[in-house]
């Protein structure tokens, strides 16, 4: 079997091309993205076309695969009758509800079981749920490397590596005061504060109003929706890249400012910690070398 991968420098990536080969798969890589980030779709269709006609020639190609899908990818296997694949490893991503996901070519695979849920109607029979997976052997390697010195340094009661969402955020709470008018900023912070009352349900998007999606389009240009979309995007948007990042922001700044009152808690991030007390805040470090020795040498790990 013979894959084309359309690479773009996920974190991922590495582990899948490994195991596709030690299933005996060959892979080739198309890697335009991986070093020009802002090329211009008819660029990107353009390589993927180039590079599928000089790998088709060596060999037949099976399918083309992705870490997360691209709407172009599809379009371009869909004209040429050729298998799309792609697994998904990111939530929310707005591309997923792109006319392009009804494609007949489509294999996606969808790591959040919500996220299925919302998609899987536009494409029942080419729509599946599939958890994220761990390369093992990867990380038993990094851990029996693990030294003395590396014990003095990562060791923690209580550690969290990630954002905390200040960046992510455009209500941030760091910001201070929203640009959107006062009733609706209060109405934005009354649903954030339900919203962390309650676990186990996610009702964001059912207080989207179109008053609010206006509102948030006036005060941020880049307010994003699909414009030919297989639904209606703008209250997916509002609730998940603004009032969804509000929600975690705070989260994570509150349950790190309760679990320091009493306990150590260490924190690996690139955010701005100016709102955190007493949380001993270090800088971010590396996915496949670093983090894992936090992982083990902590008594306890969050995964907020």
């Amino acid at each position: 079997m013979k894959i084309l991968f359309y690479r773009y420098n996920n974190i991922c990536e590495p582990d899948i091309i490994e195991v596709f080969r030690k299933f005996d798969i060959e892979v080739c890589e198309e890697l335009l993205e991986t070093d020009m980030k802002q090329a211009m779709p008819s660029e990107k269709i353009r390589r993927l076309a180039q590079d599928f006609i000089a790998e088709s020639a060596k060999g037949k190609v099976d399918f083309v695969f992705s870490v997360n899908f691209f709407p172009f990818i599809s379009e371009f296997c869909e004209k040429l009758k050729i298998l799309y694949v792609c697994w998904s490893v990111d939530c929310p991503v707005l591309e997923l509800f792109s006319e392009s996901i009804k494609n007949g070519c489509n294999r996606i695979f969808l790591f959040d079981e919500v996220q299925y849920r919302e998609i899987h109607g536009l494409n029942p029979e080419n729509v599946f749920y599939l958890p994220l997976a761990t390369n093992v052997e990867r990380w038993d390697a990094q851990l029996a490397e693990i030294t003395a010195e590396d014990v003095s340094k990562y060791s923690a009661d209580i550690s969290f590596v990630g954002s905390l969402y200040h960046e992510k955020s455009p209500l941030s709470i760091l910001k201070g005061k929203m640009p959107v008018p006062a009733y609706l900023e209060g109405y934005i912070r009354g649903i954030a504060e339900a919203q962390l009352g309650i676990y186990g349900i996610n009702f964001l998007q059912d207080m989207v109003t179109e008053e609010l999606i206006r509102a948030l389009k006036k005060a941020f240009p880049d307010f994003h929706t699909l414009e030919n979309g297989a639904v209606n995007t703008g209250s997916y948007v509002a609730a998940n890249y603004y009032l969804g990042m509000l929600v975690s922001e705070m989260e994570r700044v509150r349950v790190l400012n309760a679990l320091a009152t009493e306990n150590k808690v260490t924190l690996y991030t690139r955010s701005n910690t100016s709102l955190l007390k007493n949380v001993d805040s270090r800088d971010g470090i590396t996915t496949h070398v670093e983090m894992p020795r936090v992982f083990r040498l902590s008594k306890i790990n969050l995964n907020i």
